[in-house]
């Protein structure tokens, strides 16, 4: 799900929690109307929807976690999300500073690959991020 450096922040704290918010997920619907059916294929494609839907300030963060949802637009993939606690996240995907550097230059964000962070590796990731 799309997320932005303030989550990331509030993070920080092992008991922390995120408020419900729109995602994105392998909907069947949502299959249904993708060319390519390989699961990785299709995981790449919602997290470059989430990568997209989270951009400010030229950054992008992805917040991916296995949580019930409520279908919004099947057919978009989009998904509402309850409130979730850290102990829920799976993954966290950002842009390095030079992935900042082409997107404020006007490079296409979708061109660019996310570096990859683990659940326990929150303060790496706000280490990463810090200019």
């Amino acid at each position: 799900m799309p997320g932005n450096v303030a989550d990331l922040e509030s993070l920080s704290s092992p008991v922390a929690t995120l408020s419900g918010r729109a995602g994105f997920a392998l909907l069947p619907k949502w299959i249904e109307g993708q060319l390519e059916q390989d699961p990785e294929v299709l995981e790449h494609e919602l997290l470059m929807l989430a990568a997209l839907a989270s951009l400010e300030n030229g950054r992008r963060v992805v917040i991916v976690a296995d949580l019930p949802a409520t279908e919004i637009d099947p057919s978009k993939a989009q998904v509402q999300v309850p409130e979730f606690a850290t102990q829920q996240i799976l993954a966290y995907f950002t842009d390095d500073r030079s992935n900042l550097d082409a997107i404020l230059a006007g490079q296409d964000p979708q061109e660019l690959a996310l570096t990859w962070f683990g659940p326990g590796e929150i303060q790496e990731i706000l280490d990463f991020i810090q200019p």
